[in-house]
């Protein structure tokens, strides 16, 4: 499966079935999607490949690994959780974290 063909109603991961985009940024994309297995609403986070040269991708992937290790290793209510991270072949390194509903900083500071 390619990045591009996540869409709603895909599964993901032979586990997430993905409901929208979240969110996008400079180097990645994340999904809102329910996790099969444990019928819990999810958020997944993604590389996006074509972001930057192959070296900086490899960093990129690095940098999304140690933050799942890092965050996993914490617990505070002020974190979100972390439930899976993991690699899918064509697309890469994700995380899926504990999805909670609410606005994006953007969107707070525009209400100030």
């Amino acid at each position: 499966m390619k990045l591009a063909e996540l869409k709603a109603g895909v599964l993901f991961a032979s586990r997430y079935r993905v409901e929208k985009v979240l969110g996008a940024g400079g180097m990645g994309l994340v999904f809102k999607a329910n996790d099969e297995k444990l019928r819990i609403r999810v958020a997944i986070k993604v590389l996006l490949n074509a972001c930057c040269a192959e070296e900086d991708q490899l960093t990129a992937a690095r940098r999304l690994k140690d933050e799942a290790r890092a965050t996993a290793m914490l617990a505070s209510p002020y974190l979100v959780k972390i439930f899976d991270a993991n690699e899918e072949p064509d697309i890469g390194p994700y995380i899926v974290y504990e999805y909670l509903p609410g606005q994006s900083l953007r969107q707070r500071l525009q209400e100030g």
